[in-house]
């Protein structure tokens, strides 16, 4: 939920590089975290708003938009190594996904209870892995952003079947980078521990008594 996202980032903040960095830009971008632990340097654009991603689970390329805040986290990796990875411990590998039980258990869950504390929220007691970051993307962009679900699969790469892929060949880059626009800047509002800013439809409708 949005007390835990903001719990979590905070951990993240506290833990830095590689792992806090790697997190945040998973939840940034809803990418798998085996991809965003391979991402190089040269696999940004030269604007620095899009990551060219050509090695991913569906086998296909795609142009990932870069928002605010997952640039900002990528500016603010050091420069380790002339493999050029972002996130890495030594220069000579990047974060590979088999590393993360470890990872998660020295580096960033100790940290959870006291940034529940510092910011004044329960801690986060379920399990997770990063693997959920992308559930928790998929169910904000709909349930809080409003985006289309056909778009929020698309933001996750997820590969389309049946007679849409067949039929449908459209280039969705404009309504992904639209989608993970609106990702940001909810999530800018988590951050900041506002609430979602989602309009009910129930209160559009006209007063029945007015309407008589």
């Amino acid at each position: 939920d949005r007390a835990e996202i903001r719990v979590l980032w905070r951990a993240c903040e506290i833990a830095g590089y590689p792992y806090g960095h790697a997190l945040r830009f998973a939840l940034c971008t809803g990418q798998r975290i085996g991809e965003v632990g391979g991402i190089r340097r040269s696999d940004i654009d030269t604007d620095g708003e899009f990551w060219i991603q050509t090695e991913n689970k569906t086998r296909k390329r795609i142009d990932l938009y870069l928002a605010p805040l997952a640039r900002e986290i990528l500016e603010a990796c050091p420069k380790i190594g002339a493999d050029g990875w972002y996130f890495t411990n030594d220069g000579t590998v990047p974060l590979r996904k088999d590393i993360w039980n470890k990872a998660l258990a020295r580096h960033i869950r100790p940290l959870i209870d006291g940034a529940a504390a510092e910011l004044g929220l329960p801690t986060i007691s379920k399990p997770w892995t990063p693997h959920d970051l992308r559930r928790t993307v998929r169910t904000g962009l709909t349930g809080w952003c409003l985006v289309s679900p056909d778009t929020a699969e698309r933001v996750l790469n997820h590969a389309i079947g049946g007679l849409r892929a067949v039929y449908d060949h459209a280039d969705y880059k404009p309504h992904v980078t639209g989608a993970l626009q609106q990702w940001d800047t909810e999530l800018e509002r988590i951050i900041r521990g506002e609430r979602a800013a989602v309009v009910s439809i129930m209160s559009k409708k006209p007063n029945s008594a007015k309407s008589r």
